[in-house]
C-alpha cells in the first residue's frame, strides 16, 4: 500500500514539474516570471508552512509589525514562485541583460589559473549568479540537494544541466566530489544559508544557529579565495548579480577557532542581504533551534 501511494504520489509530482517545464520553456522568459510569482503569491500564503516563515521572521525581526511580516511573505511567495518559473529560462539570459558587479574578481579568478569557493544564499534566484560565472569562462560544480522524487530528480537535472553541468550532491559522496573538483581546478559554488546538523553553533540575527563549516576549513586547504555572490531581484526579472570583494582564509594552527570566525563573518553577509531584501529569502527553512519554534510567536 505504501509503495502504491509513493507511486502515485511520485507521478503526480513528475506530472506537476513537467507541466511547468513545458510553460516555462514556452513562454518568453518575462511573461513565465510573472506568472510564476501570480500562482505563487496567491496559493502560497494558504500552505500550512506559511506559518514558518512568519517564526522565522519574529526570530530574525522580534520588534517587526505583524502587518509588515505578512507583506515580507507574501512578497517572499512571489520572488519564489518567479524563481521556479525562470529555472528553465535562465539558459537564455545574457550578462549583459542584466546589471553586474565586481567582474573583475571573476577576471581575477580566471588569472590565476586557480579555483575559488563561490557562497551564495537562497535569495533572489539564486541560479542566476553561478551560472553568469560559467558564462565567465570560470568552470564551476555547485552543490545541491536532489529531490527525492527521482523522476523529477532526472527532469531536473536535464533542465540544470544547462545552466549547471556539473553538480555535487549534498553528503559524504559530496564532500569527496568537491575536493576532487577543487584538485582538478574547478570552482565550487555551495549555498551557506540553511541548517546543517553536524554543523557548528554560529551566531545568526542574534541566535545561535547550526552552521557547515565546510566553506571556511576547504578555503584553508587549498588556499583559495571565497567570493561572495550577491542576487538581488530589481524588478520582475530584472537582476542584480554582485560578486564581492573575494575573502582569504590564512592557515591556522587553531582551525576550529578559525573557520568559526569565517562563518561568523560570512553568516553577517548574509544578515545583511537579507535585512536588504526580506522578501527575496527563503524564509519557510527552519534555520535555528527547535526551542526557537516551541512557542512561536507573531505568527
Amino acid at each position: 500500500m505504501k509503495t502504491l501511494f509513493l507511486y502515485l504520489r511520485y507521478s503526480v509530482e513528475f506530472f506537476i514539474t513537467a507541466l511547468v517545464a513545458i510553460v516555462v520553456l514556452t513562454l518568453p522568459f518575462p511573461w513565465s516570471s510573472a506568472l510564476g510569482g501570480f500562482l505563487a503569491r496567491t496559493l502560497g500564503p494558504l500552505l500550512p508552512v506559511n506559518k514558518v516563515a512568519l517564526v522565522n521572521l519574529s526570530i530574525a525581526f522580534p520588534k517587526m509589525e505583524l502587518t509588515e511580516k505578512w507583506d515580507i511573505v507574501k512578497g517572499m511567495w512571489d520572488n519564489l514562485g518567479r524563481n521556479i518559473f525562470e529555472y528553465g529560462r535562465l539558459v537564455h539570459q545574457k550578462i549583459s541583460d542584466h546589471e553586474v558587479v565586481g567582474l573583475q574578481h571573476l577576471e581575477a579568478v580566471k588569472a590565476s589559473g586557480k579555483p575559488c569557493l563561490f557562497i551564495t544564499a537562497h535569495l533572489s534566484n539564486w541560479e542566476i549568479g553561478c551560472y553568469f560565472a560559467q558564462l565567465s569562462g570560470i568552470p564551476v560544480a555547485q552543490v545541491s540537494r536532489d529531490p527525492n522524487n527521482p523522476w523529477v530528480c532526472w527532469l531536473m537535472r536535464k533542465i540544470h544541466g544547462q545552466t549547471s553541468p556539473i553538480t555535487i550532491p549534498k553528503g559524504t559522496q559530496g564532500a569527496k566530489q568537491i575536493i576532487h573538483y577543487l584538485r582538478s581546478g574547478v570552482s565550487v559554488s555551495i549555498m551557506v544559508d540553511q541548517k546543517l546538523n553536524e554543523g557548528i553553533d554560529v551566531p545568526f540575527f542574534g541566535h545561535e544557529a547550526m552552521t557547515a563549516s565546510a566553506v571556511a576549513r576547504l578555503a584553508m586547504t587549498f588556499e583559495c579565495p571565497i567570493i561572495p555572490i550577491q542576487v538581488e531581484r530589481l524588478k520582475g526579472a530584472q537582476f542584480r548579480v554582485t560578486y564581492h570583494t573575494p575573502m582569504y582564509v590564512e592557515k591556522s594552527a587553531d582551525k576550529d577557532t578559525t573557520a568559526f570566525d569565517t562563518m561568523k563573518t560570512i553568516n553577517g553577509i548574509l544578515e545583511d542581504w537579507i535585512t536588504q531584501h526580506p522578501d527575496q529569502w527563503f524564509w519557510v527553512h527552519r534555520r535555528w533551534p527547535k526551542s526557537l519554534y516551541k512557542s512561536p510567536k507573531g505568527a
